[in-house]
C-alpha cells in the first residue's frame, strides 16, 4: 500500500516536466501605470547569495560579520493597511470584486527567534472547494489548457488572468537534497499597485521554486515551495498561506521535524547573507510595499478557487475515485514523518552562537587580530559543547517522557509515534476540506 501511495506521487513528478512558451488567452491589464518594475528573479537571488559569499572575507576583515544570539519571537500582530485593488475580472469570466487583505482575509505578521519574517493570510471558507481539488490543481494531472467561458485558457492564466504571466515544471537535481531529483515550479507573475501607489515601482516574481517534500506533502494535502540557497529555505510559501522571508527555522512545519534549520544557524545566515540579499532587492518602505503587493496577490488568487475549480473538477469524474482511493490507502499506511527520503531530523545547532561569538564584529586585518580571536576559541568551544550537550539531553528527556507516558497510558501507537515519528492518520483529515 505504501508503494501505491508513492507511485501516485512519482507519477506527478514524471508528468511535471512540461513547459509552455506562449499564453493561451492572456487578459490585458494595467500593472499600475509605472514604467519601472522590480523583479525578484533567479539572477537576483543567486547573484545576491554569490555576492554575499564572495564578500564574507571582506566582512571579516572590516569587522562587519555579525553573530547575534537567538532572540525572542515577536507577538503576532494583525496588519490591515495593505491596500485593496477591488479587482473585477471582465467578460467572459465576470468574476469579482475579488477579496482584499485586511477586509476579507485576516493577515498576521511576526518575526521568529532567528529574525525570519512571517506573514500568514487567513482565507475564508470557499463554498464547494475541497482540499483534493486544490491539490489536483497544483499537480501535473490538472489539464494544462481549459475551454472555459468560450475561450481556451492556459491553466495558470485562468487562475489569475491579470497577474499570472507564465508557469512551468521541471525535474532537476534538488538543492535541498543534494544528489537526488527534485521538482521545481516556475512562477512568473506581476503585482499591480493600488490606486494610492499609482506610478510607483511595480513588483514582479520570475523564479524557479523548489517543491519541498513532494511525496509526503502530497499525502498530507499540503504544498510548500521555496527558494533554496545553500540547502536552506530562504524564501518559503505554503499553500495554507504563510509567507516566510529568511531561513526557515526548525519547527516551522509541525508535521515534519526534519524540516528547517536550527535557530542559531538560521540567525547567523539571516544576519550575514539573507537580509543583505533582500535589502539589495528592496529595503525600508519598498520592502514593505513588495510584501504588501505579494499579500494582495495571494489573497486574490487563493480566493479565486470558488469561481472555477468546482466546475472544472466536475468535468473529470474519474479522478474523484482516484483521489478517494489515495485517501483510503493513505489512511492505513503508517508514514514516517521524515519526508520522502526518510531524512533524520535536523541536527541541533545549540552552541553555534557561543562557538562563533569571537568573530562577532571583530576586524581580522592583522596578525594580532587573528591571535586575539584564536585565544578566545578554546573557551568559546567549551561553552558551545556544554550548551549542545545540555540541549540534546533535554530533547532526549522530553522524547523519553513522551514515550513512557504513552506506554503507561496503554497507547502503543502513541509510544511508537513519539519514538519513531510515525504518523498514521488519514491524509484527508490533515488539512480537510476547504468547505464542508
Amino acid at each position: 500500500m505504501r508503494r501505491a501511495a508513492l507511485l501516485v506521487a512519482a507519477a506527478l513528478l514524471v508528468a511535471g516536466a512540461a513547459a509552455f512558451d506562449e499564453p493561451a488567452y492572456p487578459a490585458a491589464h494595467d500593472a499600475g501605470r509605472s514604467s519601472h518594475k522590480n523583479t525578484m528573479s533567479m539572477n537576483t537571488i543567486l547573484g545576491g547569495v554569490f555576492s554575499g559569499i564572495v564578500n564574507l572575507p571582506g566582512r571579516f576583515a572590516r569587522g562587519d560579520f555579525v553573530v547575534n544570539p537567538v532572540g525572542q519571537a515577536t507577538e503576532p500582530v494583525e496588519v490591515t493597511d495593505i491596500g485593496c485593488l477591488d479587482t473585477v475580472i471582465p467578460a467572459p469570466l465576470n468574476w469579482g470584486p475579488l477579496w482584499c487583505p485586511g477586509r476579507d482575509a485576516k493577515v498576521m505578521q511576526w518575526s521568529d527567534e532567528a529574525g525570519t519574517f512571517h506573514r500568514t493570510v487567513d482565507i475564508p471558507v470557499q463554498p464547494n472547494v475541497t482540499a483534493n481539488m486544490v491539490i489536483w490543481m497544483f499537480s501535473p494531472l490538472y489539464p494544462q489548457f481549459l475551454d472555459y467561458g468560450g475561450k481556451m485558457w492556459f491553466w495558470y492564466h485562468l487562475w489569475h488572468p491579470f497577474d499570472h504571466i507564465m508557469a512551468a515544471n521541471k525535474i532537476a537535481p534538488s538543492s535541498a537534497n543534494i544528489g537526488l531529483p527534485g521538482l521545481y515550479t516556475l512562477i512568473h507573475e506581476r503585482y499591480r499597485n493600488p490606486p494610492s501607489e499609482q506610478g510607483k515601482t511595480v513588483f514582479e516574481t520570475d523564479a524557479w521554486f523548489h517543491v519541498e517534500d513532494l511525496v509526503s506533502n502530497f499525502l498530507k494535502k499540503r504544498i510548500v515551495i521555496s527558494v533554496n540557497t545553500m540547502g536552506l529555505q530562504a524564501w518559503t510559501l505554503t499553500v495554507d498561506c504563510e509567507i516566510m522571508i529568511g531561513a526557515a527555522v526548525q519547527g516551522y512545519d509541525k508535521t515534519d521535524p526534519s524540516k528547517g534549520t536550527g535557530p542559531e544557524a538560521a540567525r547567523i545566515v539571516n544576519d550575514n547573507l539573507i537580509k543583505p540579499l533582500f535589502a539589495s532587492y528592496a529595503e525600508g518602505e519598498e520592502f514593505t510595499r513588495s510584501i504588501n503587493a505579494i499579500t494582495r496577490h495571494v489573497v486574490e488568487e487563493f480566493s479565486m478557487f470558488r469561481f472555477f475549480l468546482p466546475t472544472v473538477w466536475e468535468r473529470f469524474p474519474h479522478l474523484h475515485g482516484m483521489f478517494a482511493l489515495a485517501d483510503t490507502v493513505t489512511a492505513f499506511v503508517p508514514r514516517l514523518n521524515y519526508g520522502p527520503f526518510m531524512k533524520l531530523p535536523t541536527m541541533s545547532t545549540a552552541g553555534l552562537t557561543e562557538l562563533m561569538m569571537p568573530l562577532n564584529r571583530t576586524a581580522l586585518h592583522s596578525l594580532n587580530s587573528f591571535h586575539g580571536v584564536a585565544t578566545k576559541i578554546p573557551a568559546a568551544a567549551g561553552q558551545a559543547a556544554a550548551k549542545s550537550f545540555n540541549a540534546n539531553v533535554a530533547r532526549f528527556s522530553r522524547d523519553g517522557q513522551a514515550i513512557s507516558g504513552a506506554w503507561n497510558a496503554g497507547d502503543a501507537a502513541g509510544a511508537a509515534r513519539a519514538a519513531y515519528g510515525v504518523k498514521v492518520p488519514s491524509s484527508a483529515g490533515l488539512w480537510g476540506p476547504i468547505s464542508g
